[in-house]
């Protein structure tokens, strides 16, 4: 009697798939279910196309995860939780058959099910629904966000905060979307660096403006007329504005005006702003093309099919994968394994096969080869493949372990002795683990073509590098910007010596010790105003990059890079955090700044 295949659920978490759906306004019941029944929906017809076959029984799971979707969502609403609790077992139990972990899609149905519920104040519906939400798709921040939520509407707003520091917290732990959340987190430091460098010169035109335009009178007055010296001037500190873009010419030739002017923290945060300021364009567009790169469908399939993840396009995205790098081993061992993990043991076989014949010393295929043999009762056959995995890899504690099981089935229980003891040696504790599980003839089955995901990555960055051409154009706008800072470095330090010889005018001490009103305003309320008056040129930029910083983080989602979740998190908290920084940073100023109109109102009435 042959016995029948496992489906070898033995894939590890480690990483999502990247999302964009927004499920926050799916507000009715028609939609929350059609939502959910285009899970998988229109997968089968897309992996066909592409050349991901799915086998009767698979076929025939995924319709009946549709149908125990639908069902559950009927009992629920009409408060029948314990009707919804059974089919929810069944629904939970079905994708664990299909030997994947989770299903996103109808998580974040759930989940949007839960807020549709908690604005009809059925906040225990909502909660129902928030726990199969975990249960459909573990440990993800997007449950969290769509908790805090729920919980907002409650009224609970410190669990609300926590839930979504929770939610933040949980996004670190998958490397795809913690991938994409520190490139974002990159882009927004970009941004607030570039935006304070521009208002650092802003600044500093504004403390030392003055002596700057008294000497390029001085200098003009040899050749302009003395009517015409102070607006020749003027325009020529202002021209720049009209070229385009408006503020970036301008900023540049100040920026290369002021470095004389500057001390040598000044001139030190310029240099470096010239750097930042070269390789910003081609940093922005590495972290553009990496994020493209982790959000195709491809990588997508590669990453989820290592978690157990399935998600509605998941095997349309597998057959891209392998349209893309057809015939590649890797790819051949991955499906094999998704074809394993399936139950679909004949294609698997085909799989594993392929494999070994590009990569003959694949211990990994050859040992589910055996497993295919044995759990079709060929116990010789089994014996002989898994001999042969004992002699491609002699350390692998497995390979021994499946060859005394093999053995035993024959009942050659000496020669099933000697292989265990030999299993035993490799790995003890392992091996001991293996006897007691429960069931002693359970093969070990490899999973090595899922661990292959870095492999095929870079194979797919290959492929696409080898398929772009930069256009001639495109490579020199690439250099641009790095010639430009290469260039205001240059003629800084050049001006710098031609006029050394002349001199600087400096800013007068009545100036720098003024107590008018407007003077303490502009230092008190400016960002880094008055380390500019002294030349602390590292304060001065700290403080407007500080400011510069908490005014962007609130919409740094709306032109950055979005975050890949299903359920987004919204900008309140960082709302919170930039307002409650902002006021640290500008209310003991506005205070002091009171107290000093005071003590100075006094003594002129004294």
């Amino acid at each position: 009697m042959t016995a029948p295949l496992p489906s070898g659920r033995s894939a590890r978490p480690l990483a999502p798939r990247a999302r964009w759906h927004r499920l926050g306004s799916v507000r009715s019941l028609p939609a929350l279910c059609l939502l959910g029944l285009l899970l998988l929906g229109s997968s089968p017809a897309g992996a066909a196309e592409r050349g991901f076959e799915l086998g009767a029984e698979a076929k025939s799971a995924l319709s009946g995860i549709q149908d125990l979707w639908a069902q559950w969502l009927a009992a629920m609403e009409k408060d029948e939780y314990r009707r919804a609790s059974t089919v929810f077992e069944q629904l939970h139990g079905s994708h664990l058959d299909l030997g994947m972990r989770a299903l996103p899609d109808l998580a974040l149905a759930a989940e949007a099910y839960a807020l549709e519920s908690a604005g009809r104040r059925q906040f225990d519906r909502a909660r129902i629904a928030l726990a199969a939400a975990e249960q459909l798709d573990p440990g993800r921040p997007e449950r969290c966000f769509a908790a805090a939520k729920v919980a907002r509407k409650e009224g609970q707003l410190l669990r609300a905060l926590a839930l979504h520091l929770e939610g933040w917290g949980k996004l670190g732990l998958w490397p795809a979307d913690r991938r994409l959340a520190l490139g974002n987190l990159l882009l927004w430091l970009l941004a607030s660096l570039l935006i304070a460098g521009a208002l650092f010169v802003v600044v500093e035109m504004a403390v030392k403006g003055g002596c700057v335009l008294k000497d390029l009178v001085r200098f003009l007055s040899r050749t302009v007329r003395p009517s015409w010296v102070k607006p020749a001037a003027l325009l020529l500190l202002v021209l720049p504005i009209v070229l385009p873009p408006v503020p970036l010419w301008l900023l540049l030739i100040w920026s290369i005006v002021l470095w004389g002017y500057g001390s040598t923290s000044e001139r030190a945060v310029l240099m470096l702003l010239w750097l930042l300021l070269g390789a910003a364009p081609n940093l922005v567009r590495w972290l553009g093309e990496r994020a493209h790169a982790e959000l195709s469908p491809p990588v997508r399939a590669i990453e989820s099919v290592r978690s157990g993840r399935l998600y509605g396009n998941f095997f349309a995205d597998v057959g891209t994968l392998g349209s893309l790098l057809p015939e590649n081993p890797a790819v051949t061992h991955l499906e094999g394994d998704l074809h394993r993990l399936l139950g679909q043991w004949e294609a698997a076989k085909a799989c594993y096969q392929k494999v070994l014949a590009d990569e003959p010393g694949n211990a990994a295929a050859l040992s589910n080869l055996g497993v295919y043999s044995f759990y079709r009762g060929d116990y010789a056959g089994a014996v002989e493949i898994f001999k042969r995995v004992t002699t491609v890899a002699p350390t692998d504690a497995a390979a021994w372990f499946n060859l005394s099981q093999a053995y035993s089935q024959q009942y050659l229980f000496s020669e099933a002795e000697e292989a265990r003891r030999q299993a035993s040696s490799l790995a003890p504790e392992l091996v001991n683990h293996w006897i007691h599980s429960g069931d002693r003839e359970r093969l070990r089955i490899a999973s090595e073509g899922l661990e292959r995901a870095r492999e095929i990555r870079a194979l797919l960055a290959a492929e696409r590098s080898k398929g772009t051409t930069v256009p001639p154009a495109e490579r020199l706008l690439r250099w641009l910007a790095p010639a430009l800072a290469a260039l205001a470095m240059a003629l800084a330090t050049l001006l710098h010596f031609a006029r050394r010889r002349h001199g600087y005018s400096e800013p007068g001490l009545s100036e720098l010790l003024s107590k008018s009103r407007l003077r303490l305003a502009v230092r008190e309320l400016v960002p880094g105003f008055s380390g500019a008056e002294v030349g602390e040129g590292v304060r001065t930029f700290l403080h407007l990059w500080l400011s510069s910083a908490l005014i962007l983080l609130p919409e740094s989602g709306s032109y950055l890079l979005p975050l890949p979740l299903g359920m987004t998190p919204g900008s309140g908290l960082a709302w919170a955090v930039a307002g409650l920084g902002l006021a640290i940073y500008f209310l003991p100023r506005l205070a002091r700044l009171a107290l000093e109109g005071q003590a100075l109102k006094r003594r002129r009435e004294a």
